[in-house]
């Protein structure tokens, strides 16, 4: 039986309908009836007039979240998921604009970690710059928890030092976009590359091969 939704259950269920409205503008799909939301993590929306229903299913068939709002109102037949995860899901995108950012700064990471893998794994210093026509444009930094969690932090040393970039890389999980702004055109023109040049990595000739494939912009992975 459906309970009248608390103010988390309402934040997540109304990231969910707000994403699944963005990923359905932006899939080449119109009629998908499954969209992603992490590697093991499924959303059905259905929306008829002023209702909308909507359950998030796990692999496993299994609902993890379900509820349906009419005229407004929020009910929750099902809510398996912890508060973080709740928490985490009330963070995503909600615009056409953040949802590309978001998915351009992950494709950024990973295209960072093909390159230059042994500033991720404790193997060299963790420390690169970004260069621009042999200039510094932006300088990174990866500092790694205890518990093996990372923070991937780049700044401006143009504008006194400003903060750029911070992202959260969780062993096993996709990275979570703290902050991003750094120009959309700039990322992809560096996710596009497929020369080293505009990373500077002094402190090693250590390379990983080129012309693997990059992520798609467009798929965020959460």
């Amino acid at each position: 039986m459906a309970r009248r939704a608390d103010p988390q259950q309402i934040s997540c269920a109304e990231s969910l309908v707000g994403f699944a409205r963005v990923a359905n503008e932006l899939s080449d799909d119109a009629d998908q009836e499954e969209i992603a939301i992490s590697s093991n993590k499924t959303l059905r929306m259905e929306e008829q007039g002023k209702q909308v229903t909507i359950a998030l299913n796990n692999h496993q068939g299994n609902t993890l979240f379900a509820g349906n709002r009419t005229d407004g109102q929020w009910a929750i037949a099902t809510d398996h998921l912890s508060p973080d995860e709740k928490a985490s899901i009330a963070k995503l995108p909600q615009s056409k604009e953040d949802y590309i950012t978001k998915a351009s700064a992950q494709a950024l990471i990973a295209t960072f970690q093909e390159k230059l893998p042994e500033r991720f794994n404790g193997e060299a210093e963790p420390v690169f710059t970004w260069t621009d026509q042999g200039k510094a444009k932006y300088e990174f930094e990866v500092v790694t928890l205890p518990n093996g969690t990372q923070l991937l932090q780049g700044f401006d040393p143009n504008h006194k030092a400003e903060q750029v970039f911070d992202a959260m890389l969780v062993p096993g999980q996709s990275p979570d976009i703290l902050h991003c702004s750094i120009p959309l055109r700039e990322m992809e023109s560096a996710i596009n590359d497929q020369s080293d040049e505009r990373i500077d990595d002094k402190h090693s000739n250590r390379r990983s091969g080129k012309g693997s494939a990059k992520p798609n912009r467009e798929e965020l992975q959460v």
